[in-house]
């Protein structure tokens, strides 16, 4: 039985030991492999030098079980444990996303409350997801508290534990009007991500809180999580432009998840879901050479049937020529979802 007294600090001190001393032939895992900052490790292992750090003795791998033991108790601890990739089938090795668009009305106006709600639905119908993506401004505070940010995030992860599903939700959290712009990972233990947008539209430079830099942590967080084996970044809605328009290197993702805010009819708010899918869903995709994932909410509009929610774009020619037909990923299967003041199309895309 592994000990309780394991938490993930001894965890990350027996990862830095093992970069700094390696890995015993005979410790060497060919099952299983925890995943951390782009490196993976052997799961019992790990635990066992994990032990020595709170009790000064390294626990005997006879004393515990790998596989189902181990892996639970190092997935509760919030680290990513899967099969090696000579164990896994091909369903194995994929990994799900779930876009959620919505669709609302201003004659209906939505609150943190009814927006939850949907979101539980969305969940609900999406079990095998293993990450689910939704809307910038998701929610909405009037002050920027790190305490209400916090009890917003503590509510969806209460929600996933009472819907029984293992997942990462996104979603964005604005305050003040939009002048901090958030987005936010979290899992049913917690907030595991967390970015502010890094790069303004025109009318909000000067006007919003911005990031200094695309990578900066917010609330101590990363805006960089790991889900189902794949390595996912936060893009907070006009940031999807600043990865081309920067001209930024890929740091490593396997995916861009673009939180996009709203689309109106023209003539009455930003209306351009055309333009936003060609220069930054695919304007990221070509520029970090990954797919990119998109979400937003189309206000007193129906949401185009066509609008890409995930788009990989291969070619070098320039963006402004991008047409859909040019799109290479593709959704695999839709589910419609009604709440009380809005409905949405949950699109399931595999990574």
């Amino acid at each position: 039985m592994i000990p309780n007294m394991i938490d993930k600090a001894a965890i990350l001190a027996a990862i830095q030991q093992i970069d700094e001393e390696g890995i015993p032939r005979q410790r060497l895992s060919h099952t299983y492999h925890l995943r951390y900052e782009g490196k993976l490790y052997p799961p019992k292992y790990v635990i066992s030098l994990a032990n020595a750090k709170v009790s000064g003795t390294e626990l005997p791998p006879s004393m515990f079980s790998g596989g189902e033991e181990a892996n639970t108790f190092l997935r509760k601890l919030g680290f990513v444990v899967e099969p090696c990739a000579d164990t896994e089938s091909p369903e194995a090795s994929e990994t799900h996303v779930v876009t959620v668009t919505l669709e609302s009305s201003s004659s209906k106006p939505f609150d943190n409350k009814s927006r939850l709600s949907l979101l539980g639905s969305a969940v609900r119908n999406s079990a095998d997801a293993d990450v689910i993506l939704f809307p910038a401004g998701l929610f909405q505070l009037r002050e920027q508290s790190e305490r209400k940010i916090i009890a917003l995030a503590d509510g969806v992860c209460d929600l996933l534990r009472k819907s029984g599903v293992s997942m990462t939700v996104c979603f964005g959290i604005d305050c003040v009007d939009g002048e901090d712009q958030l987005a936010l990972a979290v899992t049913r233990e917690g907030i595991i991500a967390m970015g502010r947008k890094f790069y303004p539209t025109y009318d909000e430079r000067d006007v919003i809180r911005v990031a200094r830099s695309y990578d900066e942590k917010e609330m101590g967080y990363s805006r960089f999580f790991e889900s189902g084996g794949k390595r996912f970044y936060l893009a907070v809605c006009y940031d999807a432009f600043g990865i081309r328009h920067c001209q930024l290197s890929n740091p490593g993702v396997d995916a861009v998840l673009v939180l996009a805010h709203q689309f109106w009819p023209r003539g009455y708010g930003p209306s351009g879901d055309v333009d936003f899918a060609r220069k930054g869903f695919a304007g990221a995709s070509q520029q970090w050479d990954c797919p990119v994932f998109g979400t937003a909410v189309f206000f007193d509009r129906p949401i185009p049937e066509n609008w890409p929610t995930g788009v990989r774009h291969h070619s070098e020619q320039s963006v402004k020529q991008f047409k859909y037909s040019d799109n290479t990923l593709h959704w695999t299967k839709r589910v419609d979802i009604t709440g009380n003041k809005e409905t949405g199309i949950c699109y399931s895309y595999s990574l």
